[in-house]
């Protein structure tokens, strides 16, 4: 048996849900060319284990502006592959654009993060999760009505 090589899935119904898989990055691509067009700024808060995989599956080299992080430590160099720059989060503060946040951390803290962030940034901000959501396609459909608006 073959198995997905973005998410690893090997059991039967996840196979089944492969085309969904790939609907995900299709997606996900074509909904930040969209916003990138109608020039939004989008960021990824995160840049830990889990955003590296997806900045790469997703290949937002091209799409996504920065990798924002708090601990210092990650700031300055860049993600790991995708070259994004890692910076702090009050970088993005300043910028008029509308924003975009792509949340690459854990479930737990997602809630914490959003607080945090729209305290930073005083514009309105669309978050997204890329880290196991409850209806990724929910989140999808949430960055899709503003991409259209």
């Amino acid at each position: 048996m073959t198995s997905c090589r973005c998410c690893n899935s090997s059991s039967l119904q996840q196979l089944i849900d492969l085309a969904d898989c790939r609907s995900l990055i299709i997606c996900s691509r074509a909904r930040m060319k969209t916003l990138r067009a109608k020039n939004y700024g989008v960021v990824m808060y995160g840049a830990g284990v889990r955003a590296c995989p997806w900045a790469n599956i997703l290949d937002f080299r091209q799409l996504v502006d920065a990798a924002l992080d708090d601990q210092k430590e990650r700031q300055g160099p860049f993600l790991a592959y995708s070259l994004l720059p890692i910076v702090a989060p009050e970088s993005v503060a300043e910028s008029d654009r509308p924003l975009i946040c792509l949340l690459a951390v854990n479930n737990e803290s997602e809630e914490r993060v959003k607080a945090h962030f729209s305290g930073i940034v005083k514009r309105p901000v669309t978050c997204a999760t890329l880290c196991a959501p409850k209806d990724i396609w929910a989140d999808l459909a949430r960055i899709e009505k503003v991409a259209a608006a």
